[in-house]
């Protein structure tokens, strides 16, 4: 594998060159996906060696070689938690429909943004950003009736694991539509044969050999909540109708 690797990483290189690009190996890390730490693998660039680490920040998104995604999600808690400090500076004098606006001005986006690709989080850790968000719908709802979990939740309509499938059935239906990029849009498959009108824009749903780099896939995930949808929200046309439908659905946990 190292080998191959390496053969690739040269091929790269070259890329870069032809191109009149730079390429600085003294940037670039590697990231082996296993949880064998005896791996003995090395990676260079022309002639350097590019350190190994368990985990990297990869646009926005914290990876580590497990897949695990639990500094990702301490992440978002730490961001989370320094919004909430400042606003709760300002709660006597905000109006719950202010405190509203700034919780999905800027608390939602961090607990949604590419949440495809870490939503098979650990449970806890999923528990773990619960606990928060609802620290933040407390915020907003001070002194009024709510005092559960599921009351709190019950106004914005939605838990976070359902905003997050959410967003993998709106990526589920812009491939249908051909609205991805190919590198995207070759995750899914649509079904072919279909013998009845109903299994229209069904998936195709991977076939898996491992748990926790397989069923809990974006792919796989994606496809198996968008097979459960009713036949009319498959076959909606465009992009802003089948947002509004799906933003309205709860209880989509997979």
């Amino acid at each position: 594998m190292k080998s191959v690797i390496n053969d690739e990483l040269a091929v790269a290189c070259k890329w870069f060159d032809d191109n009149k690009l730079e390429l600085n190996p003294t940037r670039c890390k590697a990231l082996v996906l296993s949880n064998k730490h005896s791996l003995n693998l090395s990676f260079t660039i022309n002639d350097i060696q590019i350190p190994c680490v368990d985990h990297l920040e990869l646009l926005g998104v914290v990876i580590d070689n497990s897949l695990r995604f639990d500094k990702h999600v301490t992440k978002i808690t730490k961001k989370v938690g320094k919004q909430l400090d400042v606003l709760c500076r300002f709660k006597k004098i905000l109006s719950s429909s202010t405190k509203l606006c700034l919780y999905n001005s800027f608390i939602i986006s961090y607990f949604t943004y590419c949440s495809p690709v870490w939503h098979n989080c650990l449970k806890s850790d999923s528990q773990k950003l619960d606990k928060l968000n609802e620290r933040a719908l407390r915020y907003i709802y001070s002194g009024r009736s709510p005092t559960n979990a599921g009351e709190l939740t019950e106004r914005t309509g939605y838990t976070l694991a359902d905003r997050r499938i959410q967003d993998m059935l709106i990526l589920a239906f812009k491939a249908v539509s051909n609205l991805l990029p190919t590198y995207l849009s070759d995750l899914f498959t649509i079904r072919e044969n279909i013998k009845n009108v109903r299994g229209t824009n069904k998936l195709v749903i991977l076939k898996v050999n491992t748990t926790r780099y397989g069923t809990k896939s974006v792919a796989y995930t994606a496809s198996k909540a968008w097979n459960s949808l009713a036949y009319t929200l498959r076959c909606m046309k465009t992009l802003k109708d089948f947002k509004i439908a799906v933003r309205s659905i709860v209880n989509l946990h997979m």
